[in-house]
């Protein structure tokens, strides 16, 4: 049996314990969905399909037939990235996004789009210029900004958002 497989026969529905309640979180290389115990998204967990460490701090491309799976099924919130190889100032941007989701490690999962291999995707999602940097949480978009930030600034946006989702709870 599986690391997720094991983790869903015992993740339970409604009145888990807190021992038992799992965070779920897809790979970001299969797809496969996981589920983590909260004191656990620490440890370098592993897929438990595919067995490639996941919540690294490290951000990972998305393609948009796997978008849905980060948007709609992951319970950590989730950053995409939409970029193009051409631009200069997603270049700038890279560094810093890479930095903010090392330091958002274990929080938050940080994806990127290449808006030109995924057209039909960024239409969908209307980028309009890049990068766009675009906040999920709870299945739904929360906020979305166009431009390239430092990290710092990048980080305290992120900071603020997630703040004010979760005193919206």
């Amino acid at each position: 049996m599986s690391q997720a497989d094991g983790a869903r026969s015992t993740a339970g529905a409604g009145g888990a314990s807190p021992q038992e309640q799992r965070i779920q979180i897809p790979c970001p290389l299969c797809g496969a969905l996981n589920r983590v115990p909260p004191a656990r998204v620490g440890d370098h967990p592993r897929c438990g399909k595919c067995r490639a460490p996941f919540l690294e701090g490290l951000p990972f491309a998305v393609t948009g037939r796997r978008l849905g799976r980060f948007t709609q099924k992951c319970d950590l919130p989730f950053v995409l990235d939409a970029w193009a190889t051409w631009c200069g100032p997603c270049k700038v941007y890279a560094p810093a996004y890479a930095e903010v989701a090392g330091r958002m490690r274990g929080r938050v999962l940080f994806g990127k789009l290449d808006i030109d291999a995924e057209q039909q995707t960024a239409a969908q999602l209307q980028i309009t210029g890049v990068p766009t940097t675009i906040l999920f949480a709870g299945g739904r978009e929360v906020d979305r900004f166009s431009g390239a930030r430092g990290a710092d600034a990048l980080f305290a946006w992120l900071a603020g958002q997630l703040d004010t989702q979760s005193r919206a709870r």
